[in-house]
């Protein structure tokens, strides 16, 4: 891949290539760039769109966001080649799941909590601690917000084990079967 490529639209960067089964390659080891960047604005511009695709429509992708984008200011041909990934993942996905979400989302007549699912017994139990011991200061403030929304029905708390906890896409690379079947859980359209 030539530099002039990565000045390119990003639309164009993959599109010649093989659409790829996940964000992200788990064994990948990104590291800091020490020397010099290659096409910095370039890989800026597309990680801000691929930000936003995220925020927006493609949660699938967070871990692979949050990654990438920490090489923003310096990028290599490593990173690009990271980028060029996620952006053939993406070039293979339909993104029919949101439209099909807000669809299928009923209206309520009364006031239902939203359920907030936790892989950790601890982090539970320190939520619904009233009687906080305040030993953990950098969490005392979200205890206090997580303690009022219990306390007014807001969000309930549930236990699920870490095999079944959903939300791993969204905070660590995985492979191919867990994105599967964790996809599927959640009620996105199979990866084929």
């Amino acid at each position: 891949m030539s530099v002039t490529l990565y000045r390119e639209n990003p639309k164009e960067i993959c599109h010649d290539e093989i659409p790829v089964r996940t964000p992200y390659d788990p064994s990948a080891c990104l590291k800091k760039n020490k020397g010099d960047s290659v096409s910095q604005a370039g890989y800026a511009k597309i990680i801000g769109s691929v930000i936003f695709l995220m925020n927006y429509t493609r949660l699938d992708i967070a871990y692979a966001v949050s990654r990438l984008s920490r090489y923003t200011h310096n990028p290599n041909k490593e990173h690009w080649d990271a980028l060029r990934r996620l952006l053939r993942y993406l070039k293979g996905q339909e993104a029919e799941w949101l439209r099909n979400l807000v669809g299928d989302v009923p209206l309520w007549g009364s006031f239902v909590p939203v359920s907030l699912h936790c892989d950790s017994q601890a982090a539970i139990g320190i939520a619904k601690n009233y009687a906080y011991n305040g030993k953990r200061r950098h969490i005392r403030i979200k205890h206090g917000a997580v303690k009022e929304l219990l306390k007014g029905g807001i969000i309930s708390l549930e236990y699920v084990r870490s095999e079944r906890n959903l939300v791993d896409p969204l905070t660590k690379g995985l492979t191919r079967r867990i994105i599967l079947e964790t996809s599927r859980a959640m009620g996105l359209k199979p990866l084929e």
